[in-house]
């Protein structure tokens, strides 16, 4: 419960979301200027990539608790748990996304949405 009491890591959450949203835009604006044959199941399958990547992703780093060490001084120990917390969210959302009708845009498009 210290988690809602402590603003700066909403913040934190609130800055990561718009930049993962940010970078889903994105690629949806590049892969609409760059094919012809783009679909409104294609645009819903890219949303419903965004909500599972963002649910395991965020989940992830709540897990390993990635947002109560952010703001310190972090070492090295910290920047590897952030690392495992994005590689674990990452492969359980590419699972996911491959059992949820409609959602998997692709392995290697998946995965670069986990290292942005």
């Amino acid at each position: 419960m210290r988690f809602f009491k402590n603003k700066r890591k909403w913040l934190l959450l609130l800055i990561d979301l718009a930049i993962y949203a940010a970078v889903f835009l994105f690629t949806l604006v590049l892969k609409e200027f760059s094919s012809a044959a783009n679909t409104n199941n294609e645009k819903i399958g890219y949303l419903y990539n965004f909500l599972i990547f963002a649910f395991f992703m965020f989940s992830s780093r709540f897990v390993l608790h990635i947002y109560s060490n952010v703001w310190r001084y972090a070492n090295s120990f910290i920047f590897f748990k952030m690392v495992l917390a994005d590689a674990v969210g990452g492969i359980l959302a590419l699972i996911t996304t491959q059992l949820v009708p409609k959602s998997y845009i692709g392995a290697w498009t998946s995965i670069s949405f986990v290292c942005m």
